[in-house]
């Protein structure tokens, strides 16, 4: 399975970098102003977030976990972290780790990965 995939980039995109020696820390909440368009804590990608064009559902829990639901009904666990706009993602049973610039403007998250493609996602109702 293309794990890059779930997150709305091809195969094309070449694989991440080998992940840390260690396992990814819980997200790291720190003061934001209100004014900022950039994630500058973790808690603003909290919530539930969904492709525009499609019907993957992308859930960021406050403890640092996360749950990809993909329109293949098959459901994808991991953790994360957040440090400023830069995201982490360590899926479950794959030992590549990803890593995002993200940016968050009202409800719409922009995840852009090391080759500059960029996936879109709008804040989902609960």
């Amino acid at each position: 399975m293309d794990f890059k995939k779930i997150f709305g980039f091809g195969s094309s995109t070449p694989p991440p970098p080998r992940p840390p020696l260690r396992p990814p820390s819980p997200p790291v909440v720190k003061a934001s102003s209100p004014s900022k368009t950039r994630a500058s804590s973790a808690s603003t990608i909290v919530g539930r977030w969904k492709e525009p064009s499609g019907s993957d559902i992308t859930e960021f829990r406050p403890d640092g976990t996360l749950v990809e639901k993909p329109a293949s009904g098959e459901t994808i666990r991991g953790r994360y972290s957040c440090d400023g706009s830069k995201l982490k993602v360590q899926l479950d049973s794959v030992s590549q780790e990803l890593s995002f610039t993200i940016a968050i403007k009202n409800d719409t998250l922009e995840m852009t990965d090391a080759e500059g493609l960029v996936t879109k996602y709008l804040r989902a109702q609960p």
